[in-house]
């Protein structure tokens, strides 16, 4: 959590959103002792959660092979 305090951080608004999606669904999972036995509410719940991370995070991956393709290119020479 200490990374979201972080001003650079928050100068990369997609990063930590994606950061802040991330804990959260950590601390969701956290407070379920069975996953196995959710009610369909929390299941609905943890499927968006889990989602929007995901979201966020392949987001966050093509910028980061586009920032790798503008400054690396040697990386992507077959």
């Amino acid at each position: 959590m200490r990374m979201i305090e972080n001003p650079m951080l928050f100068e990369h608004e997609t990063f930590s959103e994606l950061l802040m999606a991330l804990f959260h669904l950590y601390r969701e999972l956290k407070l379920r002792n069975d996953i196995k036995e959710l009610s369909k509410e929390d299941e609905i719940h943890l499927k968006m959660d889990a989602k929007r991370a995901y979201l966020l995070l392949c987001i966050e991956w093509v910028e980061y092979l586009e920032h790798m393709r503008i400054h690396y290119p040697y990386l992507y020479n077959a």
